[in-house]
């Protein structure tokens, strides 16, 4: 490709010391589907041995072109680099940190194919470590913000503008390009000019992309709202009578303004970033053992109060807030490095653990279909006999560890993986059906997210989705699944995310997500280990999403892998008749050992009860098969089950 040749378009990437997040973006570029001529532009801001040889690898992967400044210039410097560098048409701007689907690009083509000249704004939604910040205020704040995304106006669009968008070259140069003084709010501003100079700009929910770069602290999060606040001074200084935001309503009750009032005193008492840090620092340790709200109120007042404390008292030099990027990755990378696990690869050898209790034959047909594998990496077999009333006296090649007493699936799985010899341990439920290249398959999608718990799609029978990826367990989800009047709605995407299955995790696209069930499961074995495996005090279900919590605290994402399917019949590897009570009490012990109060889960129980009764007794007046004092004695009965292990 000749370098005066102009291509489609280009993404740029600015990347200040980013070696532990590139390879997660890079992977998701090779698995672009746009057809058209592009380039990928990383502009490393100051030189960076790690991250260019995390490039160097890729150079024959993508069409690839590394630029490296200097010194570190920001952001804005960066970006404007890039641009100059770039040869796109198009400019799509996509920070390190992100993680595109394989429709990124071509999503954002879509819109500059058309004749008209538009700018184009994917929103980001961050994806949290499991700290008590993200629990009582990151993930709220982060959906407003995405609410807030969707319902701007056409007049409100550009506000938006950052990690991920794109606009015509040329719309970029002709309102000036990246304005290098500034360090933060760069976005945005550029944002501004092109609107003001005409440009349209529209908002795809098609893109929005998981955003990996989060604060996961109060500490983070105030100190970062200060020079926010810093970067809208320096927007209104630039551009008299303009605002980055909305202003609230004049009119307030007695707790809107003692709210206001308690804000306003503490920005003017704390007027430095590194004093947010502090109280940040206290406020995390405090929000771990206060109530929800009372916590999430702490957070609350000193986002506000840095953000209008750094507005009036930041200063104009944003350059002076360099040392926040740093201190941010500062903490980012100290918090991989104190949590990370070995970048393990699933393509050097997988040890399998299958859980086995009921009907021998299902457990036998998947060990057969495992030494069926066509181009599979070494594989060790293990099959947990969990003191089966009919035990499996053989299983082809695979080890048999035969238990004295039937433990529950996460006591047996623990009890196999004390034997797996690789770096990496796959768990499979028994009653698993799977094609030939099923292990290459899964390898081979899961190398590049490594390390993470991964599961591919999981279908049963008939092809339909068992929802494979899912949200964190609430009461909420426990309701909505109760309720009997809802019935009609689920085959709605509404219905599926108000129980819990997150909706994005589709046929072929790789998604970051809360958790993924337990039916097929690739982690690294380390981390497995490190946590000691399942929590035994689960007898069946929640024991995967607890697992999960608990690595995810130490750094360890969660990925559907959409390009890989397996088929599993639910259920059929238990007993139907006591999987709802495993089920609701495994539930609301969960719910205690993650702080959400089991007390809610029963009075949503109790609740759904209360509303069925008379829907289910209107329907058996009219003639339907039902018992609906039964059905309210059984509901009801489910609100008492006790939270505790249950044989």
């Amino acid at each position: 490709m000749s370098t005066g040749e102009e291509l489609d378009c280009s993404v740029v990437v600015p990347s200040y010391r980013g070696a532990h997040r590139l390879p997660r973006l890079l992977k998701r570029l090779t698995d672009q589907d746009f057809a058209g001529t592009w380039e990928v532009v990383v502009v490393l801001d100051g030189p960076d041995a790690p991250s260019q040889a995390v490039l160097d690898e890729y150079l024959d992967l993508l069409p690839l072109r590394v630029v490296v400044r200097d010194a570190n210039g920001g952001v804005a410097a960066a970006m404007q680099t890039g641009v100059d560098a770039a040869r796109g048409r198009i400019i799509i701007r996509c920070d390190d940190d992100l993680a595109p689907e394989p429709k990124f690009i071509s999503t954002h083509m879509r819109h500059h194919n058309t004749g008209t000249r538009v700018g184009v704004i994917g929103a980001t939604r961050d994806v949290f470590a499991d700290t008590a910040y993200a629990r009582v205020y990151g993930h709220a704040a982060n959906q407003r913000a995405l609410d807030n995304a969707y319902q701007r106006t056409a007049e409100q669009r550009w506000i938006g503008w950052a990690a991920n968008n794109s606009a015509p070259k040329t719309s970029i140069t002709s309102a000036g390009g990246f304005d290098v003084s500034l360090w933060y709010g760069e976005d945005s501003e550029l944002g501004f000019r092109m609107h003001s100079q005409g440009l349209p700009i529209v908002v795809d929910r098609d893109l929005e992309v998981a955003h990996h770069g989060p604060a996961n602290s109060t500490e983070s999060r105030a100190a970062r709202a200060f020079v926010a606040g810093a970067s809208r001074a320096a927007f209104e200084a630039r551009h008299p009578g303009e605002s980055q935001g909305t202003s609230g309503s004049a009119s307030q009750g007695f707790a809107a303004k003692a709210w206001t009032s308690a804000v306003d005193t503490l920005a003017g008492r704390v007027r430095q970033r590194e004093g947010y840090e502090r109280l940040g620092r206290v406020a995390d340790v405090a929000i771990r053992v206060a109530p929800a709200r009372v916590a999430e109120k702490i957070v609350a007042l000193l986002v506000e109060s840095a953000g209008q404390a750094g507005k009036a008292s930041g200063g104009s030099d944003l350059a002076a807030f360099s040392a926040q990027k740093d201190a941010e990755l500062a903490r980012e990378t100290a918090r991989l490095n104190a949590t990370s696990f070995a970048r393990n690869d699933p393509r050097d050898g997988i040890t399998i653990v299958i859980p086995h209790y009921g009907d021998p034959a299902p457990t036998q047909a998947l060990v057969s279909a495992l030494e069926a594998q066509r181009d599979a990496p070494p594989m060790r077999i293990i099959v947990v006999d969990d003191n089966s009333p009919n035990p499996i006296d053989s299983a082809g090649s695979a080890h048999i560890v035969y238990r004295a007493e039937n433990g529950g699936y996460g006591s047996g799985i623990n009890s196999g993986a004390r034997l797996a010899e690789h770096g990496t341990l796959l768990i499979l439920n028994s009653d698993l059906e799977i094609d030939e290249a099923f292990i290459h398959d899964l390898a081979h999608a899961a190398a590049p997210v490594m390390p993470a718990v991964v599961s591919p799609d999981i279908v049963d029978e008939h092809g339909a989705t068992q929802w494979p990826a899912r949200h964190f367990p609430n009461a909420r989800q426990q309701f909505v699944s109760a309720l009997s009047i809802f019935a009609r709605f689920r085959g709605s995407r509404w219905w599926h995310e108000a129980v819990g299955h997150d909706t994005r995790a589709t046929p072929g696209a790789t998604v970051d997500v809360d958790w993924v069930v337990g039916a097929v499961m690739m982690l690294p074995t380390d981390a497995f280990r490190s946590v000691h495996g399942f929590d035994e005090g689960f007898f069946m279900n929640s024991e995967e999403v607890d697992l999960q919590r608990r690595l995810r605290q130490r750094g360890l994402p969660s990925v559907f892998l959409g390009t890989v399917r397996a088929v599993h019949e639910s259920g059929g590897s238990s007993d139907p008749g006591l999987r709802r009570s495993w089920m609701l009490s495994s539930a609301l012990r969960y719910a205690g050992k993650w702080g959400e109060r089991p007390v809610r889960h029963r009075l949503a129980l109790a609740a759904a009860a209360a509303i069925n009764f008379p829907v289910n007794a209107t329907r058996q007046a009219a003639g339907r098969d039902l018992d609906a004092l039964g059905t309210l004695r059984r509901e009801f009965g489910y609100a008492l089950l006790p939270p505790r292990r249950v044989r």
